[in-house]
C-alpha cells in the first residue's frame, strides 16, 4: 500500500479517537496495515486490525478482501490472543480511501 493512503488513513483514525499501536505490524508471515486502539471508556477498549485500500471505485457491493486475507486476519486476530495471555476485543476492519475525492468508509469484516 502507497504510504501516502495509509497516512491519510492513520490521521483519520487518530481523528476519530484511535491510538495507533503499529503500523505494517507483521506476526508468522502475516502483515496487517495499522494495528489500533479504540477506547470506549477506561474499562471498555478494542483492538483493531485495519486494512487499507485505495481504490477508484469504493463501491461497496463489492469487498476487496478476498477468503484468504480475511482468514490471514482472523489467524493474526488469535496470535495476538496467545501472546496477550488474556481475552482481547478485536475487530476486523477495511478502511477504503475513494481516489478521486479522498472520502473513506470504515467497514467492520
Amino acid at each position: 500500500m502507497n504510504n501516502k493512503y495509509e497516512n491519510i488513513a492513520v490521521s483519520y483514525l487518530r481523528r476519530h479517537g484511535r491510538c495507533i499501536l503499529a503500523r505494517n505490524m507483521r506476526l508468522e508471515n502475516i502483515e496487517i496495515d495499522i494495528l489500533a486502539l479504540r477506547r470506549y471508556s477506561p474499562h471498555e477498549e478494542q483492538i483493531e486490525l485495519i486494512e487499507v485500500k485505495a481504490r477508484s471505485d469504493t463501491n461497496l457491493a463489492y469487498n476487496p478482501l478476498s477468503k484468504l486475507q480475511i482468514d490471514r486476519y482472523r489467524k493474526f486476530a488469535n496470535l495476538l490472543y496467545v501472546r496477550a495471555g488474556k481475552y482481547l476485543d478485536i475487530q476486523i476492519k477495511l478502511l477504503m480511501i475513494d481516489k478521486k475525492n479522498g472520502l473513506l468508509t470504515e467497514v467492520a469484516i
